[in-house]
């Protein structure tokens, strides 16, 4: 009977000794969470004053921050090579990459307005398109060697022009 009253008393004192822990576990915590901002900038403020005094900071349970060092020729010119390929895999761009970007744009049509055309077809809920609709036809460029160029034709009703580019 000695023995299985033994091992009850220390199942019980594990079960107590836990209990503690847990408790000790929650107010250890709790005061982190009030103080641990101010202790982690004087700890802060001690490392920055003592970087020089190693021992100092030995004292001071902190450990000194590891001294910067540069990358060599060879691994700066590798990190900016993966650096390159990675934008140009992502296709990110800076901000002069975007400005020098400028587009074509196809398929545009020019619909003239016509008075008291708004209504639909019935049976369709998308309007039809003008019987009378063309591509649009880029203006001549002047050359420098004539110094002038033809206007393009432009038709008698005023035109409304779609700028959503078409997909080829």
């Amino acid at each position: 009977m000695t023995a299985i009253q033994t091992v009850l008393n220390a199942v019980a004192a594990t079960a107590t000794a836990k209990t503690n822990w847990k408790d000790a576990k929650l107010a250890e915590e709790a005061i982190i969470a009030q103080d641990g901002p101010t202790v982690r900038g004087i700890r802060e403020n001690l490392a920055t004053l003592f970087v020089n005094n190693t021992t100092a900071l030995a004292d001071l349970m902190i450990t000194p921050r590891k001294p910067y060092k540069p990358l060599s020729a060879a691994a700066r010119a590798a990190a900016n090579a993966k650096a390159k390929a990675t934008r140009q895999a992502r296709g990110t761009k800076g901000s002069v990459q975007k400005a020098a970007i400028t587009g074509d744009v196809t398929g545009v049509v020019i619909t003239p307005v016509v008075a008291g055309s708004s209504s639909t077809p019935s049976g369709s809920s998308t309007p039809a398109p003008a019987a009378n609709s063309v591509p649009v036809a880029s203006a001549p460029v002047a050359s420098p060697a004539s110094g002038a160029s033809t206007p393009a034709a432009t038709p008698a009703a005023q035109p409304v022009v779609s700028t959503t580019p078409q997909k080829s």
